[in-house]
């Protein structure tokens, strides 16, 4: 792989051919898809009091385009900090990266790619997948740190497991009216994530869904019908749980479940909701049912498999504030 020169392109292009084809390249998420980035900077950038940072390598003798890493820039008291572009969406943070790049590498990428962020305070990577460490070991000279939880997935099962008396509550609940599970077409994902959002309203704390930007920003991710999918458990007419997710290839990552718990939580709503979202995913030939992060104890009573996460911190210098940063900061 020819060596790379390395820039700074706030105003990068995620829906360019150049990244896609990075991207058929490279292991990534879907969280590094165009559908995910491009409305991530449109939308939540501001909301967050952040400014874009999206470090972009190319060859240069060809100029083709072999790494971007997308990141944000926070104003801090003195300077800057530097995160990947996480602000509480993100489950797998990963850099789009050439195989043949980290290959070719002799030390020089870590030293280019922090001399390319510019002055900060402090750089932090996360979350990051155990199997996604060496990707971020190429680019950053510190070790990666455990975090205190982790991300679960399930594989194939047929049929896949559940929690003890699930299918007795199923059929309790399937008497006030039959049960369905469909998938909401695109003319009707901002309704159905605005009753997701009521279902979840007081639930969680810092939940995304309950802010203005976070919540536009999943609506027009669940509205891309290559990237994602949003699973309806009825009960007769009555629309009972929400599942929001993401597709690559044959794995579906979860991201969001509302549950209408006050009229039926006594049924485990969320739970039939996950197996039978399941059922279908498997039925329909996916292969991993990714429960993303976190350590909740529902995901140990579906037989998830447990995967450990880590974080990279970097400490630089202090950074001087630019003067249109700090307006952009302040507006």
């Amino acid at each position: 792989m020819p060596e790379i020169v390395l820039t700074e392109a706030a105003d990068f292009d995620f829906a360019s051919e150049e990244y896609r084809a990075l991207l058929r390249r490279s292991r990534c998420s879907p969280f590094q898809h165009p559908d995910w980035l491009a409305p991530f900077y449109r939308t939540l950038v501001r909301s967050h009091h952040v400014e874009p940072l999206v470090i972009v390598g190319r060859a240069i003798d060809s100029g083709v385009l072999a790494l971007v890493v997308p990141l944000v820039r926070r104003r801090t008291g003195s300077g800057f900090a530097i995160e990947y572009a996480f602000l509480g969406v993100t489950d797998y943070a990963l850099p789009v990266i050439d195989p043949a790049t980290v290959a070719a590498d002799d030390g020089r990428l870590a030293r280019d790619f922090l001399q390319s962020l510019g002055r900060f305070d402090r750089l932090e990577i996360a979350p990051v997948r155990q199997d996604n460490l060496v990707a971020w070991r190429s680019l950053l000279p510190t070790g990666p740190a455990a975090l205190g939880f982790g991300a679960h997935h399930v594989r194939l099962q047929s049929p896949p497991k559940s929690g003890p008396g699930l299918a007795r509550k199923a059929r309790r609940l399937a008497e006030r009216g039959p049960l369905k599970l469909d998938i909401a077409p695109s003319d009707e994902i901002r309704q159905t994530m605005m009753a997701a959002r009521r279902f979840r309203r007081g639930r969680f704390q810092d939940d995304p869904m309950q802010g203005e930007a976070s919540f536009d920003f999943y609506v027009e991710v669940a509205m891309r019908d290559r990237l994602a999918r949003t699973y309806r458990l009825w009960c007769g007419d009555d629309l009972v749980a929400v599942l929001f997710g993401l597709v690559q290839g044959r794995r579906f990552h979860y991201l969001v479940l509302g549950c209408d718990y006050p009229r039926y939580g006594r049924f485990s709503p969320g739970m039939i909701m996950f197996a039978r979202a399941m059922g279908h995913w498997f039925d329909g030939g996916g292969e991993i049912f990714d429960f993303t992060i976190g350590d909740e104890t529902f995901k140990s009573a579906l037989g998830c498999e447990r995967t450990p996460m880590y974080r990279f911190v970097q400490i630089g210098a202090r950074a001087r504030i630019e003067p249109a940063m700090a307006d952009r900061a302040d507006a």
